[in-house]
């Protein structure tokens, strides 16, 4: 049989020591979390939901304002760390350099992180029916 190697091929996963795997499983953990607390928010907000639907709007514009909601708290955790990052190192008199490439992927992955967040609530708000639910 001919037997084919990858020559010294390492993985990102494989590399890591343990701090980094704990603070990734952190990171995993506090995703989980967000997809819970999104999803609660909407479904806290089955009447106003409902009362939009009697309305006419369609599921996309639900979609719309939700993510514009989800986008502005977001930006603003977003604002709020880098605030208290600025405010730590200069009580602390530390230097902090922000690499730009950095900052734009963690803005990317703030704008995905908030539709990915708001696709499964808002696809359960979509099903929410007068006759189902009772005001």
């Amino acid at each position: 049989f001919l037997k084919l190697r990858i020559p010294s091929m390492t993985f990102p996963w494989r590399r890591q020591n343990s701090d980094e795997k704990f603070y990734n499983a952190i990171a995993f953990f506090a995703i989980v979390n967000c997809v819970v607390i999104s999803e609660f928010w909407i479904l806290r907000r089955k009447k106003e939901v409902l009362i939009r639907k009697i309305f006419g709007y369609s599921n996309l514009k639900l979609f719309a304002l939700f993510y514009r909601q989800m986008l502005c708290v977001s930006s603003m955790a977003v604002a709020g760390v880098l605030f208290t990052e600025l405010l730590v190192a200069h009580v602390t008199n530390v230097s902090i350099s922000m690499d730009v490439r950095k900052l734009i992927v963690s803005v990317l992955f703030v704008v995905l992180a908030s539709f990915v967040l708001v696709l499964t609530p808002v696809y359960k708000a979509s099903k929410f029916t007068i006759e189902k639910e009772a005001v």
